[in-house]
């Protein structure tokens, strides 16, 4: 299906998930943990936020990570592959298994 996963993004390259030439039933799935300090960098460097509506992607939860008064940290950004219970973790699962049946984000982009 060649399924393409944004994980932690700043953007993708890319006006929006059709402009990604994907094979056909092929989908954009992406993921940022809430305070992930990617989003500082968003837009200013590869492009529009592939965790918004208006990307047209399929947005997936990952574990919130907070800095001191939920500031971005690094911490959040480097937490996608642990610890067990991140739900990022049962979610690129999923994707890899060919399911489309994520975990929404708990927070809007």
């Amino acid at each position: 299906m060649n399924n393409v996963v944004a994980v932690g993004s700043p953007g993708i390259l890319a006006e929006n998930a059709s402009h990604r030439g994907l094979a056909s039933g092929a989908s954009v799935f992406a993921s940022r943990a809430e305070n992930d300090v990617s989003v500082i960098a968003t837009y200013a460097t590869l492009g529009p936020d592939p965790m918004t509506s208006r990307f047209g992607g399929i947005p997936f939860e990952a574990a919130a990570a907070a800095g001191p008064f939920g500031t971005p940290t690094l911490d959040a950004h480097n937490s996608y592959f642990g610890p067990p219970a991140n739900p990022a973790l049962d979610n690129m699962g999923r994707i890899i298994a060919g399911r489309t049946d994520v975990t929404p984000p708990t927070f809007t982009p």
